[in-house]
């Protein structure tokens, strides 16, 4: 097969395009549901593009002289189009089902992409990724039985077809071989095996799509908390006070122009004031990447009656505004969980000469406490390391990382109770939706990452059940940073 370090520069530019190859990436929780009869349209759609554009001279260029799975070229666009209509679809909504709009964007950005970089080479990267998930499965249960592969059931329960074709290529290129265990056919990584995985996990961590991978999951659940709100004030008792304290420091004036970066539901926008404070005369853009959180921002908007506030989805990554047209950035509980360096510079760039950056944010997980230690301690069995905390900034990354076009003049740590007395509340919010352990959890296969959702919810259920909820009150480590942006 193609030597996968030539699909460098391609996994690159996938992440920046709006193209998902894994189901796995756009939300799989709840499985995929279409609108009316957009299965068979997809299905059929894939179908034929594979007919009309895969050509002969493409196998040799993908597969060199090992066998060819047949179904390859039309499984890689009828998956791939399922995935980004699915992705498509639950950012515009929030639902995880596949209308006629997203199906033919869909499959619109798959046909731009394969025009741009050729159809062998995007049936080259669906293999990598998707070996990926093979290969991995096999090397965490060490061995696996040839009928649990072949039909995906712990590792890609998603798929409408069995990986028969699939194994059958792994066993040419010499990279699983299979053995008898009891009478029953089973299957294992070769040592050649175990090179390609870290083979391609050091491509897939050292071109972003790791990275990728681990955002789309994050917004996925945090659309998923139709009880959002409810679950922050519970484990943040004292929250909502330093949402009014960041606005006090940021001295928001009537009239000003104000982003409110990573607005969730609404909760500084509309419950802290910010909307208030700015006035009619003044403009509030509220952005978050989560879908369903937005509907809460704007439902909140038509209760409050605040026309001046307009709600849209975009990253703090890649915001859609020109250079300099913001008064003041706020990130609430938010700016922790971005591409901390990428979001600065953002935020640098659109505020104006003289504008104010402000941001309350949470910092490493406490894992000094004994019974947070025990309670994630299932971890440690998938990554062979005690806890600990991957996915938050300790107090020198913010301030590293402000561009020179940001001044700090006020940097400061304080901490505020936080409660683990609710074991789903807790394992929901902080391994599902923040990602405390996304390293880790990331190297599982689907079964056994859902298994460990639950192992956590009753191992905190057991320590929940030995503590007072005074022990299970804890004070969380955040920290608010103000600067502001050179008039030069």
């Amino acid at each position: 097969m193609q030597d996968i370090e030539k699909l460098r520069g391609l996994l690159v530019r996938l992440g920046s395009s709006p193209i998902v190859i894994s189901p796995w990436l756009a939300y799989i929780k709840q499985g995929v549901e279409f609108e009316g009869d957009l299965f068979d349209f997809l299905y059929w759609n894939a179908r034929d593009y594979a007919t009309e554009h895969w050509r002969e001279e493409y196998v040799a260029q993908v597969f060199g002289t090992l066998p060819v799975p047949a179904r390859v070229p039309k499984t890689a666009i009828y998956e791939t189009a399922i995935s980004t209509a699915l992705s498509l679809a639950y950012n515009h909504s929030g639902d995880p089902l596949i209308d006629k709009s997203s199906a033919d964007q869909s499959l619109a950005f798959l046909d731009e992409f394969v025009q741009e970089h050729g159809f062998d080479q995007f049936v080259s990267l669906y293999s990598v990724i998707t070996a990926f998930e093979n290969y991995l499965a096999i090397h965490y249960y060490g061995e696996m039985k040839e009928s649990d592969f072949v039909y995906g059931k712990l590792h890609r329960p998603w798929i409408g077809y069995t990986l028969h074709d699939e194994l059958i290529l792994m066993q040419a290129m010499g990279t699983v071989e299979i053995f008898l265990r009891d009478g029953v056919r089973c299957l294992r990584l070769t040592e050649l095996g175990r090179q390609r995985l870290e083979a391609i996990r050091a491509l897939l961590n050292s071109t972003g799509y790791t990275e990728t991978r681990s955002n789309l999951l994050r917004i996925s659940h945090f659309s998923e908390m139709e009880d959002y709100e409810s679950v922050i004030r519970y484990l943040g008792p004292e929250l909502s006070k330093w949402r009014r304290r960041l606005l006090e420091l940021a001295h928001i004036q009537e009239g000003m122009h104000v982003l409110d970066l990573g607005c969730g539901s609404g909760s500084l926008s509309f419950d802290a004031g910010l909307a208030d404070q700015v006035g009619p005369s003044g403009r509030v853009v509220a952005v978050d990447p989560a879908q369903k959180l937005l509907q809460q921002a704007a439902d909140k908007k038509v209760h409050y009656d605040k026309p001046w506030v307009s709600i849209q989805m975009a990253s703090a990554e890649d915001l859609p505004f020109p250079d300099g047209t913001f008064d003041a950035v706020l990130a609430m509980l938010s700016i922790h969980l971005t591409d901390i360096p990428k979001a600065l510079q953002e935020i640098a760039r659109v505020l104006k000469p003289g504008g104010l950056f402000a941001s309350f944010h949470a910092l490493k997980f406490p894992f000094e406490e004994p019974f947070l230690r025990d309670w994630f301690e299932p971890i440690q069995h998938v990554s062979g390391l005690p806890p600990h905390d991957h996915a938050l900034p300790d107090e020198t990354v913010v301030p590293k990382y402000l561009p020179l076009e940001l001044t700090s003049f006020d940097v400061r740590t304080v901490f505020t109770p936080c409660r683990y007395d609710d074991p789903d509340k807790v394992v929901r919010f902080f391994v599902e939706n923040v990602g405390l352990f996304n390293d880790e959890l990331m190297t599982l296969p689907w079964t056994e990452y859902q298994s460990l959702l639950r192992q956590l919810k009753e191992n905190g259920a057991s320590i929940c059940s030995r503590l007072t909820k005074e022990e299970l009150t804890v004070e969380y480590p955040a920290q608010l940073v103000m600067a502001r942006r050179t008039t030069s």
